[in-house]
Order: C-alpha cells, then sequence, then structure tokens
C-alpha cells in the first residue's frame, strides 16, 4: 500500500510539472488569420514608380551628439545610438495598426518591421536622424533578403555566424559609399543586436508576453518584411523630422504615386522638443485620410501607469493631429495630450473613432490599480486639505468678529 501511494505521487507530481512546462511553452495565438495574409502580397513596382519614390533628396545628418547632460535638443542629438527598440510593449498598436495599407514613415529600427508587417504597408519610408541607425536597418536589410526564414535570420547574429554576415553586406554593398561604416557598425553593436534578437525576441516571448510583438514572431510576417525588401518597397533612408528635405520628398512622392500616408511611428521623439514651424510643414504636407492615424510613446507617468517601465503608447487619427498642427498653442504633445481618452492601462487614443483596449499583462494590471488608489489617497488627502483650509479661515472670522464686538 505503501509503495503504491508512493508511485501515485510521483506520477501526480510528474503531471503537475509537465502541466505548468506546457503553460510556459504553449504558443500563442497567432494575430493574424488566413484571409488577413492573402489579402495583399508585395508586387514588384514599375520603372517609373521605383525613379519616383527613389529619387527625392535626404536630409543631411549634421547634427552631433548632445553633451553637458543634455538627452536630446532641436540642435543635438541623443548620445545613445538606438540600434534597437527599448519600448517592450507594441502589441498595443496591433488592433489599431492592422491592415491600414497605404504609405508608411517611421523612425527607428527594427520596431518599424513589425508595424510595417501588421499593417500591410504598400511602401515603406523607413528613416533616422543618427546615421548609426541608418546603417543598422541596411545590415537588417540585407540579411533579411539573403535569409529565406526566420530562424536563419536570427541564427545569422549568433558569434560563430557574423563572419558569414559581414560577407553577406560586403556582397550587398560593395559600391556603397557607407560599406566601411556599415561593415563597422555591425562589428560594434553585433553583441547587443545579438541579445536582442536570440534572447529578447525568441526567447523571451514564451515567458513574457503571451501574444506576437514582433515581426519576427511569425513566417508570415517575416515573408511579406522579406518580399517588401526584394521588391524594394521599402527605402532606407537619412531623415530628421526637424529637416525639411527627406519628409518634402516622401510627401511629393506619395502624392505622384497616389500612395496615402496611412501610418507614422515618431517614437517619443516628440516628448523632447516643442513643434517647429519646419515640423508643422512637414506634417501637414503629407498626403492623409481618414484612415491615417499616428502612433508614438511617451516616457512618463504623469498621465496613469505605463505598460513597461514609464512607457506609455498613443494613438491618434492623422486628420486630427494635421489640424490641430495648425494651432499655435498646441506647441508640443504634451498640449496635443490634453484630448487623449484612456483606452487601457498605458494606452491612450486621440481622436479615434473606435477605442480598442489591448491586451495588458497582469504586472501592468497591478500598476493600474496601484496608480488608480495612489490617485485616490491624493484626492482624498487634497478634500482634508482644504477643509481644514475652510474651518482655519471659519475660526479666523468667528475670532475676528468677537474683537469686534
Amino acid at each position: 500500500m505503501y509503495r503504491f501511494a508512493r508511485v501515485l505521487g510521483f506520477f501526480i507530481l510528474g503531471m503537475g510539472i509537465l502541466s505548468q512546462n506546457s503553460i510556459v511553452e504553449a504558443k500563442p495565438k497567432q494575430q493574424t488569420n488566413k484571409k488577413e495574409q492573402k489579402r495583399w502580397q508585395p508586387t514588384p513596382l514599375t520603372a517609373k514608380q521605383l525613379s519616383i519614390l527613389y529619387s527625392t533628396k535626404e536630409d543631411k545628418l549634421k547634427k552631433k551628439a548632445c553633451i553637458r547632460g543634455r538627452r536630446v535638443t532641436t540642435k543635438c542629438r541623443d548620445r545613445l545610438h538606438y540600434v534597437h527598440t527599448n519600448e517592450r510593449s507594441h502589441f498595443a498598436y496591433y488592433k489599431y495598426v492592422k491592415n491600414r495599407g497605404g504609405g508608411y514613415i517611421g523612425v527607428g529600427s527594427d520596431q518599424n518591421l513589425t508595424f510595417v508587417a501588421w499593417a500591410r504597408s504598400r511602401f515603406v519610408w523607413l528613416m533616422d536622424y543618427d546615421p548609426v541607425v541608418v546603417w543598422v536597418n541596411m545590415i537588417n536589410r540585407a540579411l533579411v533578403i539573403h535569409t529565406p526564414n526566420r530562424n536563419d535570420f536570427i541564427d545569422l547574429w549568433k558569434k560563430e555566424n557574423m563572419q558569414k554576415a559581414q560577407g553577406i553586406l560586403k556582397k550587398e554593398y560593395k559600391e556603397n559609399a557607407d560599406l566601411k561604416n556599415i561593415l563597422a557598425t555591425h562589428l560594434q553593436f553585433g553583441s547587443r543586436l545579438r541579445f536582442h534578437y536570440l534572447k529578447r525576441v525568441r526567447r523571451w516571448r514564451r515567458t513574457w508576453h503571451r501574444v506576437d510583438y514582433s515581426w519576427l514572431h511569425t513566417d508570415e510576417d517575416y515573408n511579406y518584411i522579406r518580399q517588401m525588401f526584394l521588391t524594394k518597397r521599402i527605402r532606407v533612408m537619412k531623415g530628421d523630422l526637424l529637416l525639411g528635405e527627406s519628409m518634402k520628398g516622401i510627401a511629393i512622392a506619395a502624392r505622384k504615386t497616389g500612395i496615402p500616408i496611412r501610418l507614422i511611428y515618431t517614437s517619443n521623439a516628440e516628448q523632447f522638443w516643442k513643434y517647429s514651424a519646419q515640423f508643422r510643414k512637414n506634417m501637414r504636407g503629407l498626403p492623409m485620410d481618414d484612415k491615417s492615424i499616428i502612433i508614438r510613446t511617451i516616457f512618463t507617468t504623469a498621465y496613469g501607469a505605463p505598460l513597461d517601465r514609464k512607457w506609455i503608447y498613443i494613438v491618434q487619427a492623422g486628420l486630427h493631429y494635421q489640424e490641430k498642427l495648425k494651432i499655435d498653442k498646441i506647441n508640443k504633445v504634451y498640449r496635443m495630450m490634453r484630448f487623449r481618452k484612456f483606452v487601457s492601462p498605458g494606452l491612450y487614443a486621440i481622436h479615434v473613432p473606435k477605442l480598442i483596449p489591448a491586451y495588458t499583462p497582469m504586472k501592468a494590471q497591478k500598476a493600474h490599480k496601484a496608480w488608480l488608489e495612489k490617485q485616490k489617497q491624493k484626492r482624498k488627502a487634497r478634500r482634508m486639505k482644504r477643509l481644514k483650509r475652510r474651518a482655519m479661515r471659519k475660526r479666523r472670522q468667528r475670532k475676528a468678529g468677537r474683537t469686534g464686538q
């Protein structure tokens, strides 16, 4: 009897461990269905279209890194090179971004490819004001073109495959003036990108968020991005949101080819400076329609509990954004946030017709509840303070009345 009970106990324990492992290894539901995948696939552009889309001028990136503790200003750029995204909850945008189509403009690195894959964008202008980030985007382009599946792309970032990747870059950009810079960037930031792709994207997905939050999480998204590169529908370029050449050229090319700009990603760039006259002109000059949206982030806890660290995620209607940029008093993103509506913890919408809550991790839910409780305590403290001041005022008035008599 004792032996039977012991065997039964080991059996139950083993089943418990197996069930726990199955939960950790469980593959999250795909965010795209078969109908969405078959809607549109990239096709080669005509010679005329390529000429229009690639002939526009680019900004000359002359900004130096900020010094003396300053992060970013209109005259200097960040001292850090964001060769991969440091925003971890882009899945918050998914339901707003999916199948937007049209043109895409984005700053930064690989997070743009996630949005492009979800939106099924028709043409992409991928730019940044940091030359290092531009070279990283060129590295990603070359490696994606030469790797037929996502696992091969990720494996190219392993230490033993760095020389192979260098060979691909030399072959792809042998006539490019920036070849030396591209190779040096690949070697210098290889370890950071290795950690990003091998651990953050591949391994952490199982235990971190139970949804797809990267273009490397599904074969369909990776294949779409690869076809976009192969058909030359993604232009990697130098560009600064505060300068005129790149944004002006994008607007001209989009109008000539009849591509409405449906999706613009500015990351958290807007929180560092006021809206200049050139920035307003750049944004208002883009051909948008009623399906256009702006997606941005802000590193703050002023509006509520964030989704991760201090990041909050904002979606704004494109036409509303252009309309508000006409008003001089709205001179920074914080003024724009006055029109926000709470959607779900860490996610806000501005003048978007339908508010769609995003998947919220348990940690963010707890943080949101704690923030609400904190706000409740603050309101209570302010109310008690007002009551105390009112009582003291009445006491002084009664005392003054007595002395007057």
